[in-house]
């Protein structure tokens, strides 16, 4: 009878050797029945370990870990990491005199906005603001550009608008701004203010694809896209750096509110409601 071979039996050497009570070797496999046996799990355990020791020494261990558990997350969809978080800078809404007019609330204050001295200064604010962006980056004032720039002043008094500006942890912060414009106003907005910017960066603004509404203006600082689009009566404005989420959002709750098949479009005029063909959404 054989003794315990497992405390004699040096594994991991390639050749395995089995012992007989008396110290001497069987002469052929068939003189000891377990030796096939041994000696296959111990081929099979050492090749095994050589092909661990091989992909471990080829691999980024941090890598093959970070994989691992991406895998597994996937397989159990569960979320790994949360979504960086969003803090919003400023949020303003203008309802626009065209509104405030409207208000019996205004009647004193539109007598004072009817006086001559006080159309006499809007016009010379707006006159100055005009020619602030050149006088801001310290630039000769390109007149003929500010000549178009200022009729966009009247329409921002005018209009309403809606402004948001946000930070997302990790990147700089994003805007946007949306003013309720007919379709010839915005026709204007997209001629003129599109060579503001350029007389102002030495850039030209890209058409947007397929003959839509708008353009872009990409730039090497930030914001390094500037762009000009149109969602449903709104004209839109945005400010960011490569990708501007403020305005991809506005544009996806704005067509999943007038999608076909709804029935009808939306009614509310809440400033910031999601489901408002009168006001961008927040």
């Amino acid at each position: 009878m054989l003794e315990p071979f497992e405390e004699k039996l040096p594994l991991f050497r390639g050749n395995v050797v089995t012992l007989l009570p008396n110290g001497t070797q069987p002469a052929s496999p068939a003189a000891c029945p377990l030796r096939l046996w041994v000696f296959a799990w111990n081929t099979v355990a050492v090749e095994t370990l050589k092909l661990f020791l091989k992909i471990v020494s080829t691999m980024n261990f941090s890598r093959l870990l970070t994989g691992w558990v991406l895998l597994t997350a996937a397989l159990t969809g569960q979320r790994l990491f949360a979504a960086p978080p969003i803090e919003t800078l400023a949020r303003v809404h203008w309802s626009g005199l065209n509104q405030v007019s409207a208000s019996s609330n205004a009647t004193q204050f539109m007598k004072v906005w009817q006086l001559p001295p006080t159309k006499a200064l809007l016009a010379q604010t707006l006159d100055k603001v005009s020619q602030a962006p050149w006088r801001l980056l310290h630039r000769n004032i390109d007149t003929n550009s500010a000549a178009l720039l200022r009729p966009l002043l009247d329409d921002v008094v005018a209009d309403e608008s809606y402004l948001q500006i946000r930070s997302v942890t990790g990147r700089p912060a994003e805007l946007a701004w949306a003013i309720r414009l007919d379709d010839r106003r915005a026709a204007l907005w997209q001629t003129n203010l599109g060579q503001v910017l350029k007389s102002l960066t030495g850039i030209e603004p890209v058409p947007a694809p397929s003959g839509h509404y708008g353009w872009s203006l990409n730039k090497h600082h930030d914001p390094t896209l500037i762009e000009l689009t149109r969602v449903g009566g709104w004209t839109v404005v945005g400010a960011a750096e490569d990708f501007n989420g403020l305005i991809a959002e506005l544009r996806a709750r704005t067509q999943r509110a007038l999608s076909p098949g709804t029935g009808s479009k939306p009614t509310s005029t809440r400033p910031g409601s999601p489901s408002s063909s009168h006001s961008p959404p927040a």
